[in-house]
């Protein structure tokens, strides 16, 4: 059993495509932290609010892991399912195309076999993830003061009261943001995990790597498509009440198309 996780763990780690899935995540690193070093240098004084620093430029609202806005951080959480599943979820497609399967199942049992992909498959995913993710926090914190942001702020909305670990984000921000880079370890290596179910079943190496951004893009569209309509019917309200328009049947008929185009989901808002 060991032996078997031991070649499988070197088979994930020492092959082109894990290389590629961290070379892409480092250069969305690169990108964020670029976007973000000329962001908090064009803030200025004025943004001095909070004792501790700055709240528009500290490190807890503008690393990857929460910012939302940058290029690097939009495109990487757009793709990560692809990426977490880059560098090793294709193994069991391929094994079993190239009949690696048969000569491999001569020496240990299905389950040890299956054990050891599974294994490897979920660790390699979520370093891919998760390590430039982690990089990114801690190079983040050379160009962000790691002041505390106050509750109050519309850039800490992200962060309110019934969010996941708020009160760990307002007491200990750096405890928080470790725990969320385990927390994105866990998901990639999930990720990528999703590709042993259709090893079996799919007949393309893109169509098994992809499978987990397809399912993460499926299951997301019916929310996004809700909370789109949210915010469109909040905005209807809000022109109704000032005037703009006469009732919010008006406004649907009037902006026919804004209607329409709101509903159109992106995946890279999550």
């Amino acid at each position: 059993m060991g032996n078997c996780i031991r070649t499988e763990m070197w088979k994930a780690f020492h092959n082109k495509m894990m290389r590629s899935a961290l070379l892409i995540g480092f250069i969305l690193v690169i990108a964020d932290l670029v976007q973000t070093a000329i962001t908090v240098s064009d803030l200025g004084a004025s943004y001095a609010h909070s004792p501790g620093g700055y709240d528009g430029c500290s490190l807890f609202v503008n690393w990857i892991g929460v910012n939302g806005v940058t290029v690097g951080a939009v495109v990487f959480y757009a793709v990560w399912p692809f990426l977490a599943a880059m560098p090793y979820g294709w193994s069991l497609y391929e094994d079993n195309r190239s009949h690696m399967t048969n000569n491999i199942l001569t020496r240990v049992p299905y389950s040890q076999y299956l054990t050891a992909k599974m294994a490897a498959v979920f660790v390699s995913g979520g370093i891919a993830i998760a390590l430039p993710v982690t990089t990114d926090l801690f190079a983040s914190a050379m160009v962000c003061p790691a002041c505390i942001p106050r509750v109050a702020l519309p850039i800490t909305g992200f962060c309110s009261g019934t969010a996941f670990l708020a009160k760990l984000y307002y007491t200990h921000p750096w405890l928080h943001a470790i725990i969320w880079c385990v927390i994105e370890f866990f998901w990639g290596g999930v990720a990528a995990s999703l590709c042993i179910i259709v090893g079996h079943k799919v007949k393309h190496r893109f169509f098994v790597t992809a499978t987990p951004l397809l399912l993460f893009l499926l299951l997301d569209y019916p929310h996004a498509c809700r909370r789109n309509e949210l915010v469109y019917r909040a905005l209807a309200f809000k022109a109704v009440q000032f005037g703009k328009y006469k009732s919010q049947s008006h406004m649907d008929h009037t902006c026919g198309t804004y209607s329409f185009d709101i509903r159109i989901c992106s995946y890279g808002d999550i």
